[in-house]
């Protein structure tokens, strides 16, 4: 038999799909002495399952393997779902930091639900003289931060310009 119809036997016994016909011609051919390299481990398997020697198993193994199955199986029963330790960390950290977060939303609603605005001024040239001079403060901090945004517009156009001349 050729070596790529082995190979192709090969994939389909892997697959279980070979017939009982296809499966004895691997078995005759692992079996055999002529074996190209590349397919020895697949010859010592088809060896170790189905050759003349037998595979020797302690008197024991069987007493012992049964013993392990029933072991896990009784530790499944009194454990059914196991969480890791990270899981359980992971999700009481989401939980924590929801109910923070739903106790913050809450405190605030709650503040503003019970703080009534109050009147502060009864003079209304005294409200205008207040209001007049918390717009002047507004404006001098906003052409304050609007001079700052120039000159670091300004500062950014320069190293652009070095940036761009030291690229040419």
């Amino acid at each position: 038999m050729r070596v790529d119809e082995i190979e192709k036997l090969l994939v389909k016994y892997y697959d279980s799909n070979t017939t009982d016909a296809e499966e004895e011609q691997l078995k005759e051919y692992f079996c055999g002495e002529e074996v190209p390299p590349h397919l020895l481990n697949e010859q010592k398997m088809f060896r170790a399952l189905y050759g003349k020697t037998p595979v020797n198993v302690p008197d024991y193994f069987e007493t012992k393997l049964s013993d392990l199955i029933d072991s896990r199986a009784q530790s499944e029963k009194k454990y059914p779902l196991r969480i890791s330790r990270k899981l359980v960390l992971r999700i009481s950290s989401i939980a924590a930091c929801l109910l923070i977060c739903l106790m913050a939303g809450y405190s605030i609603h709650d503040y503003r639900m019970n703080q009534a605005p109050e009147d502060t001024f009864n003079n209304p040239k005294e409200a205008y003289l207040a209001m007049e001079e918390a717009l002047t403060e507004v404006s001098a901090n906003m052409n304050k931060g609007l001079n700052q945004v120039n000159e670091t517009k300004k500062e950014i156009y320069r190293t652009n310009k070095k940036i761009q001349e030291e690229i040419q």
